[in-house]
């Protein structure tokens, strides 16, 4: 080799350079497209956190509004559901009793059966066992003939395990 004389770069993969030329387009669409799909990807997983919170909100809405409707028409013996509602992570059930407590009956032993029912149904029925699992507080509220309120009773993740006999379910 002399040296005058200029360095020839040999390529290992001859024609290359002529194929590369002539697919020039498409490879830069391909890798605008690779690009585009990574950068989609990295967005996606941001805003799937809030999407998830979204869609739970409106499934929480939407078991409210379904309880809503069904519990009133559903016949209790001396209860009535007055409303069902959802807002803030909060399920909130009202109800009313539909005579006056009798003289014998104390507010603790009404209380003690609403939260008796509260928990079996709470922390073994589908939806609400696994919304509360996930954070959800579901409250029960009992009221007299004339709407004063005699207690409620707080349903929570702790609850439902410790009544189960499990380790508390953390979100």
């Amino acid at each position: 080799m002399n040296a005058s004389e200029p360095l020839k770069s040999r390529s290992h993969f001859p024609g290359l350079g002529a194929c590369v030329k002539q697919y020039r387009g498409l490879i830069i669409f391909l890798a605008c497209v690779a690009l585009g799909f990574v950068t989609l990807q990295v967005w996606h997983q941001r805003e799937a956190p809030a999407e998830r919170t979204a869609h739970r909100e409106r499934a929480l809405q939407a078991i409210a509004t379904i309880y809503r409707i069904e519990m009133r028409k559903a016949e209790m013996d001396g209860i009535r559901v007055v409303n069902v509602g959802y807002d803030n992570n909060v399920m909130t059930f009202d109800y009313q009793l539909k005579e006056a407590i009798p003289a014998q009956t104390s507010h603790s032993e009404l209380l003690a059966a609403l939260k008796k029912g509260a928990m079996e149904d709470s922390c073994t029925l589908e939806p609400l066992a696994r919304h509360i699992s996930e954070g959800l507080m579901v409250v029960y509220r009992l009221a007299d003939v004339d709407s004063n309120v005699l207690g409620q009773v707080r349903v929570g993740s702790s609850d439902c395990a410790s009544a189960q006999g499990n380790p508390p379910v953390r979100g």
